[in-house]
């Protein structure tokens, strides 16, 4: 479905997207343009096989981003922008832009946090392996699993330093999947070795031995 299409896509693109030089301290409004605006550029570019930074640069897509332009001739009058190339697709980009805006506030991108702790990224990369494996040995696709934001998010609810909701992890079918496997493998309760290094899941998630 086209829904299940855009999911995946959101997942493969969303720590690009986060990579943006000087887009660390837009609010979430802007980092949702943002988000529309990386996009355009990043289909723009394989399309027409450029850098993405060719066809527009990071510090005009942040700074488009920020003012939210609602006309052509908003866009047009920032800094920069007014190019003849970029007039050309300056409807692109102003429609990129505006399906930003038409995000829902619930759906928003979250905030970074700058204060977590390094193990949050550390113990991310582990989960990110186990929901790796667990995706090739349930046939399914990892991105729908759990974005690394999910998996950082996580982390930080069982380090205490989340708000205590419960997390969507767990629930449902990716509870089922690889809820408790995550859970404990973060407690020490399981570990990951090779098995075969030849098979397409080449690891083991075991439980320690009592």
């Amino acid at each position: 479905s086209q829904a299940f299409a855009d999911r995946v896509k959101e997942a493969e693109s969303e720590e690009r997207w986060w990579r943006t030089s000087g887009g660390s301290g837009l609010n979430r409004r802007a980092l949702a343009r943002l988000r529309e605006l990386w996009r355009w550029r990043d289909d723009t570019a394989r399309a027409a096989n450029r850098p993405p930074k060719r066809v527009l640069g990071d510090d005009l897509l942040v700074a488009i981003a920020k003012r939210g332009p609602r006309d052509l001739e908003g866009l047009l009058a920032l800094r920069g922008l007014d190019r003849p190339q970029l007039r050309k697709v300056g409807g692109e980009i102003l429609t990129a832009s505006l399906a930003g805006d038409e995000v829902p506030e619930d759906e928003l991108p979250q905030l970074r946090r700058r204060d977590d702790p390094a193990q949050v990224a550390i113990l991310g990369q582990l989960a990110a392996i186990l929901v790796n494996s667990l995706a090739v040995e349930n046939e399914v696709d990892a991105a729908l699993l759990a974005t690394t934001a999910d998996l950082q998010e996580f982390i930080r609810g069982q380090l205490g330093l989340s708000d205590g909701k419960a997390s969507p992890l767990l629930e449902g079918w990716r509870g089922e999947v690889f809820g408790l496997a995550l859970v404990e493998l973060l407690q020490g309760k399981r570990f990951i070795r090779v098995g075969d290094m030849n098979s397409a899941s080449p690891l083991r998630i075991e439980a320690l031995e009592s």
